[in-house]
């Protein structure tokens, strides 16, 4: 029925709200079944039980496996061959107290140490050492037994090895062998060697060496540069007599002239010049004369430590017999010290081919002597006249010239006699020096023990491996048997559990 309005439409249908539904949550990773996967402690557990139990079941074998390997390891320490380290540690210090004192003002060396390494490991030194210490015999007197071997089977192989070869192969050996460190103000020589004597004679020896060789560089080349300076004053001589001889030949010409007008004068025959000399000829003849005078040093140096060695033995033989340990250890010295210094041999090989290429261009006879007579000859008189005089009466002009030359020639002669003095002062007062310029820290000792192998730590470490292979061993001769001993073993191989277990009484 209609009162006159109208209903109003109805409202359109809404859809029901949409909610999402909540995300399913996953459960947590089970992390201690990750670490079952990984590590089964259970089987550990029951592994280790079945080792110790059957260390236990197998206890003389696990003790004749830790016997076995603790004997080995003794035999290996008894047959390998050992090494056996020496050293000495060199004190160098800068002395210029006695340079200074001398008036001299010469810097000697700024770094004592320099070149020490170089010194020890050069080749003519490290062969010096091999003789000086015999250790081609002490090095076959002392090889060890598995190295004995081998060399019988190399010599059977290919021959056996000729003496010089066999001295440069010790040479090759000893250069890896020596270990020298320098520092500031130290230098310290180290031998590892495989016999202990061998060690502490190197060391010895290297010391000596160096010593040498550092006194030769500092004080015997002041001698080499004395005599060259004596070889030019000896040219210089000779300057000085020729000018002499002018003088005399052109005052003789000028007596000549002022006689009579009637007299003849016979006019003077020309001297006859000789040949120029050769300059090179020269140098080599005085580079000669300067060797010869290094190398008297040298031996006069080596001289006087054989003596000195021989006064000290004179001295223990009145005291001990000869079969006494400090009698036979000088004896041992005294033969090492009678061994010429590879300087002086160096020296002599450098003086003999000087000597050749001095022959070879044709120089005259070279004697020593000869040239050190002619170099500290006395100028003639009237050298000393002329030059000391200068107020006489003036004559020609060509003699005035003449005396002029003369006077040079004589200074220059005066020059080289004060030069030749400062060097010989400097010579001196380097070897007084060199007495203070290194001293020994620690001296080089006969080793005790071996450095290589080392006892105790191969001992023990061969009683831990016993040990593990002993327990290994049992845990083996178990596994081998293929019976059961375990209660794990049942529950694991046939899946069955165990009710009870019945041991014997």
């Amino acid at each position: 029925m209609s009162n006159g309005f109208r209903s109003p439409p109805p409202y359109p249908e809404q859809p029901p709200p949409h909610y999402p539904h909540p995300p399913q949550q996953q459960p947590p990773p089970d992390l201690e079944g990750a670490d079952a996967d990984l590590f089964d402690y259970a089987k550990l557990r029951d592994y280790l039980s079945f080792t110790i139990h059957a260390f236990k079941r197998h206890r003389m074998l696990a003790m004749m496996v830790l016997f076995g390997t603790v004997t080995v390891a003794t035999l290996l320490v008894k047959v390998l061959p050992k090494t056996y380290s020496s050293e000495i540690k060199i004190q160098a210090q800068r002395n210029q107290v006695i340079s200074t004192l001398a008036g001299l003002n010469r810097q000697a060396d700024d770094t004592p140490t320099r070149s020490a390494a170089d010194i020890v490991l050069r080749h003519d030194n490290l062969v010096s050492l091999v003789r000086k210490t015999d250790l081609v015999k002490r090095w076959e007197d002392h090889r060890s037994t598995v190295l004995r071997f081998k060399d019988r089977l190399m010599a059977k192989l290919s021959g056996p090895v000729k003496p010089e070869l066999r001295e440069e192969m010790m040479v090759g050996t000893l250069e890896q062998k020596i270990t020298v460190t320098t520092a500031e103000d130290s230098v310290t020589i180290e031998v590892q060697w495989s016999d202990a004597d061998a060690a502490y004679a190197l060391v010895q020896a290297a010391h000596e060496n160096f010593l040498e060789a550092r006194q030769f560089r500092e004080v015997s080349a002041v001698s080499e540069a004395i005599g060259l300076l004596e070889g030019r004053l000896g040219d210089q001589r000779q300057k000085v007599s020729d000018g002499v001889e002018r003088l005399q030949r052109l005052r003789a010409v000028s007596k000549a002239r002022k006689g009579s007008a009637k007299a003849v004068v016979e006019k003077p025959r020309p001297r006859p010049t000789a040949a120029p000399a050769d300059p090179e000829l020269a140098q080599l003849r005085n580079l000669m004369q300067a060797k010869q005078q290094a190398i008297a040093e040298l031996e006069e140096s080596h001289r006087r430590k054989v003596s000195e060695v021989e006064a000290k033995l004179a001295e223990l033989k009145q005291v001990y017999s000869d079969l006494h340990p400090a009698v036979s250890a000088l004896e041992l010295t005294l033969a090492q010290a009678k061994i010429a210094p590879p300087q002086l041999t160096a020296l002599r090989e450098e003086y003999r081919r000087v000597e050749e290429e001095y022959e070879r261009r044709g120089g005259p006879v070279f004697d020593a002597t000869q040239a050190a007579q002619r170099a500290t000859a006395a100028l003639p008189p009237e050298a000393l006249r002329v030059t000391q005089t200068l107020n006489d009466e003036m004559e020609t002009a060509d003699i005035e010239q003449a005396k002029n030359d003369l006077r040079y020639e004589v200074g220059k002669y005066a020059s080289l006699l004060e030069r030749i003095d400062a060097a010989k002062l400097d010579r001196e007062t380097q070897r007084a020096a060199f007495r203070y310029r290194y001293s020994v820290l620690r001296p080089a000792q006969v080793p005790n023990a071996p450095i290589k192998p080392k006892a105790v730590p191969i001992i023990l470490g061969a009683f831990v491996a016993g040990l593990l292979l002993g327990v290994f061993a049992a845990a083996l001769a178990d596994v081998r048997s293929r019976r059961i001993y375990e209660r794990w073993q049942v529950e694991r191989l046939l899946d069955m559990p165990v009710l009870g277990e019945v041991r014997p009484p």
